[in-house]
């Protein structure tokens, strides 16, 4: 079997891994690669209560999604390698009790830690204790790991943001990691939440903000341990594997794809050349896996590798390419949800987005509740368009301004494994066919996002094509109708200045 001649599973087969983020976007497609391409003695997964939910019922419903009917299909038996870890990143020794910390410390041989609060407009307290003291209490841990081989620490490639070049290297946060918590302890929730913008300086957000003073908190505390940090770009749909085309959030690019599709997003603060640093989803589990096998092979370091995964320099994509393609694939596969046909505009002038955002979004939600209110039923319109204006300001930070990525050590690390492991873990970024990988995410998102397979697409189109008929007709009138005005005005100034 080709398998056998993998050196990455050679190593992950019998270990005991340790993992963070389980339930997250990447998590899963972490436990799928660790589990349904490798043999592990044992997968513990730290996993909290939430929303009401206990950690065992949340264990339990994560093996139901969709994501891993293959790896059960593949190994029935598998599960009994995973065991939950009851824990929480925010509270003291990751809320871990005695018990299940002698078993980690006793037995664990990688740890990945990936989970955080990737809210961008987190509250800077609850982004601290999760994204800062999280990873401290992770790092104070491994160094009592008594068998630990690979320690791999998940961060964000726009954890440096505001420098426009960013390299494999550490850089300084305004606050170090302790000084930081300090600050955060100090002050109620209020006083923090008006020192937000002072405390989190050129960052755009706490998130990136506390990613960055975590990465702070690896190079002060983690040396000396088997350990790197891996920074992904932004996180799309993924590419193959297990499901090609699987997503399970709205966040980032998805948000506004799935806007787009459903005909409320009609206009993107957006530079339309700016460079889309994208990544699929399997290739950035593909690519941690690799991370950490190449962690054990260097084994304990002062100098922490970094590695930056973004969009290969000679495969790129711009916010136009990415519109381009995803509205060329969706005109043939609509929604049946779409509310309108849907178009959409690329803005980079924050004055003229703002514009056409009030014509374009702002008038038609509020025609729309309107409306229902006459009808006697439940608005909300413009509380989705104050929502949505909202989640576009945060993106487009990242929309409009391309970046300058070093990414050495990620090419390196591809070309140091053999042509076995390339096949099984592939996370080469030039081999990425961006139109091919459209043709996947987009019916992707309809299926996995809006619950529509490809057996509605004929009704789909037919609606699509008396959406086109309905708006093409106000349109003409709307136009009509301000060309009248403009003719009254022009009249009405000429008719002043003559006289």
């Amino acid at each position: 079997m080709m398998a056998n001649n993998s050196e990455i599973i050679e190593y992950f087969n019998g270990k005991n891994i340790f993992l963070t983020g389980a339930t997250g976007f990447v998590g899963k497609l972490l436990i799928d690669q660790l589990l349904r391409k490798c043999q592990p003695n044992k997968l513990y997964l730290l996993i909290r209560s939430k929303k009401g939910i206990e950690p065992d019922k949340r264990l339990e419903q994560l093996f139901q999604e969709v994501v891993y009917e293959r790896l059960i299909k593949e190994k029935p038996d598998i599960l009994e390698k995973v065991e939950l870890i009851n824990g929480d990143l925010s509270e003291n020794d990751l809320g871990i009790n005695e018990t299940s910390l002698t078993t980690l410390i006793e037995n664990v041989n990688v740890v990945i830690h990936g989970g955080a609060t990737v809210r961008f407009d987190e509250h800077i307290k609850i982004a601290t204790k999760i994204n800062v003291k999280g990873t401290m209490s992770m790092i104070k841990l491994c160094h009592r790991i008594k068998k630990l081989e690979a320690f791999v620490y998940v961060s964000t490639a726009y954890s440096n943001c505001p420098y426009m070049e960013i390299k494999e290297e550490f850089y300084d946060p305004p606050l170090t990691c302790d000084e930081l918590l300090q600050l955060t302890d100090k002050y109620s929730d209020n006083e923090l939440e008006k020192m937000t913008e002072k405390i989190i300086g050129k960052w755009p957000n706490s998130y990136v903000f506390t990613k960055a003073v975590a990465e702070n908190a690896v190079k002060t505390y983690a040396t000396g341990l088997p350990v790197s940090v891996f920074r992904p770009a932004i996180i799309i749909g993924t590419l193959n594997e297990p499901i090609p085309g699987w997503i399970d959030n709205i966040y980032g690019p998805t948000g506004l794809l799935a806007g787009v599709a459903v005909g409320v997003v009609r206009v993107i603060h957006t530079d339309p050349n700016a460079k889309a640093d994208i990544v699929p989803a399997d290739m950035v589990a593909s690519a941690i896996v690799a991370a950490a096998y190449k962690t054990k092979l260097m084994g304990p370091t002062n100098e922490i590798p970094i590695y930056n995964y973004v969009t290969a320099k000679e495969n790129p994509i711009t916010w136009s390419d990415y519109l381009e393609n995803t509205s060329r694939i969706g005109k043939k596969m609509p929604l049946e949800k779409s509310v309108w046909k849907f178009s959409c505009t690329l803005q980079p002038n924050p004055f003229l987005f703002a514009l056409y955002s009030f014509f374009l979004h702002f008038i038609p939600a509020a025609l729309a509740d309107i409306v229902l209110l006459l009808l006697n039923k439940k608005t909300g319109a413009l509380k989705v368009f104050k929502k949505g204006g909202k989640f576009m300001k945060v993106l487009s930070y990242f929309s409009t301004r391309t970046w300058k990525f070093s990414n050495n050590n990620v090419l390196a690390l591809w070309n140091g494994m053999n042509k076995v492991d390339k096949q099984l873990f592939n996370f080469n970024m030039q081999s990425v066919d961006w139109y091919e990988y459209f043709r996947t995410a987009v019916p992707g998102v309809r299926l996995y996002i809006f619950k529509e397979s490809s057996d509605n697409i004929p009704i789909a189109r037919r609606k699509y094509k008396r959406q086109s008929l309905i708006q093409t007709t106000i349109l003409t009138l709307l136009y009509g109708f301000l060309a009248i005005l403009l003719w009254k005005w022009t009249s009405n100034v000429y008719t002043l200045l003559k006289s």
